[in-house]
C-alpha cells in the first residue's frame, strides 16, 4: 500500500491492534522483527505515538503486508485441496467446545467419524487464531516425536533431551491464553497421551483433542489406566454428519449450480464430508467436460465412481 492516507493508517493501527488482542502471544518485538521496526517503534505505532510522523506511513504499509502475509498463508494452508469453508453445524458446535477450553482452560474432547468436518473447522480456527497450536497426529506418533512437533510450532530449538524439551514447552506456554490443539487423536498411544495430560497440569492452558470415537475408548482405556486424564476433561462433543442445511450452505459457496440438487448430494454423499467434496468435485468435472448440464442422474453417476 503505498503513502496510505491518515484515515487508511488508523485502519491499520486499528486492524494491528484488533489482531494482537486476539493473539495475546504476538508481542509487538515480534512484529516488529517481521516488518524491521523495533518492538518499540511498533507500539508506539499502535498507540498513535509514532516519533517520525513523516515515515509514519511507511511502518503503516509494512505493518499492512505483515497482516495480509499472515491471512495468505494461513488460508492456502486451510484451503489446498479442500472445499471453501463454511460454518456448518459441526463448525459451530466445535467452536463452541473451543470457546469454552479456551475461556475456562480446560481439556475438550471433540470426536466423530472422519469426513465430518473436524479438521477443516480446527484448521479453520488456527487460520484466524495463528497464536493457538494445531498439532496433526501421524499414525507412527511417539513421545519424543509428539514433544519435538510440539517444540517445533512454538519454534524451541537447540534441545535433544526430551526431559528438556518438554520443560521448554512448559515454561513457554504456562499461564498464557494459548490453545494447544490436538487433531487425529485417535492414532496417540497411552504415552502421548500421559504427555498431553501433564502439559496441561504445569501449564494451565485450554487443550483440544479432537478424533474419532477410537479415541474416546482410549482414553477410557480398557483396564481405567487414563482414568487421571478422563477425569480432566471438562467439556466433551460428538459431532453428527451433515444435515441437509450444511450441505445448501457449502454448495452455495462451492458450487452454486448445485444448490437446488442439496437433497441428492446430501443423499448420494451419505452425510459425509469428505465424501461431499470428492462428489462436487466429480460432478463439477463431469459438466465442465462434456457440456452436460447437472441433475440427479449425473450427480449418481458420479456418486457410483466413489469409494462408499
Amino acid at each position: 500500500m503505498p503513502n496510505p492516507s491518515n484515515e487508511q493508517i488508523q485502519k491499520i493501527r486499528e486492524r494491528l491492534n484488533s489482531f494482537l488482542k486476539i493473539n495475546p502471544a504476538i508481542t509487538d518485538r515480534e512484529v516488529g522483527k517481521e516488518i524491521g521496526y523495533s518492538g518499540g517503534y511498533v507500539n508506539q505505532f499502535r498507540n498513535n505515538k509514532f516519533p517520525v510522523p513523516a515515515t509514519e506511513p511507511e511502518i503503516a504499509a509494512k505493518v499492512e503486508n505483515y497482516l495480509e502475509n499472515i491471512s495468505a498463508v494461513e488460508l492456502r494452508k486451510t484451503s489446498e485441496g479442500h472445499l471453501k469453508f463454511v460454518n456448518t453445524t459441526a463448525a459451530q458446535q466445535i467452536f463452541k467446545i473451543i470457546d469454552y477450553s479456551l475461556t475456562d482452560k480446560k481439556i475438550g474432547l471433540i470426536t466423530g467419524e472422519a469426513g465430518i468436518g473436524k479438521s477443516i473447522s480446527l484448521a479453520e480456527y488456527h487460520r484466524k487464531n495463528p497464536t493457538s497450536i494445531l498439532i496433526e497426529v501421524t499414525p507412527v506418533v511417539s513421545p519424543r516425536s509428539l514433544i519435538s512437533e510440539m517444540c517445533n510450532k512454538l519454534k524451541i530449538i537447540g534441545h535433544n533431551s526430551v526431559a528438556v524439551m518438554f520443560d521448554s514447552i512448559v515454561n513457554q506456554l504456562r499461564d498464557t491464553n494459548r490453545l494447544l490443539i490436538i487433531d487425529e487423536g485417535e492414532n496417540l498411544n497411552t504415552a502421548c497421551l500421559e504427555i498431553i495430560r501433564r502439559v496441561h497440569d504445569f501449564t494451565n492452558i485450554g487443550i483440544i483433542l479432537a478424533g474419532t470415537s477410537r479415541l474416546q475408548k482410549k482414553l477410557r482405556g480398557d483396564r481405567g489406566q487414563l482414568q487421571q486424564l478422563y477425569s480432566r476433561i471438562g467439556i466433551q462433543k460428538e459431532v453428527k454428519n451433515f444435515i441437509l442445511a450444511d450441505v445448501r450452505a457449502i454448495l452455495s459457496v462451492n458450487y452454486p449450480d448445485g444448490e437446488k440438487f442439496a437433497a441428492t448430494f446430501l443423499q448420494l454423499s451419505k452425510q459425509n464430508g469428505r465424501l461431499l467434496e470428492h462428489l462436487i468435485s466429480l460432478v463439477k468435472r463431469t459438466t465442465k467436460n462434456t457440456g452436460e448440464l447437472i441433475s440427479d442422474d449425473l450427480i449418481d453417476d458420479a456418486a457410483s465412481m466413489l469409494l462408499m
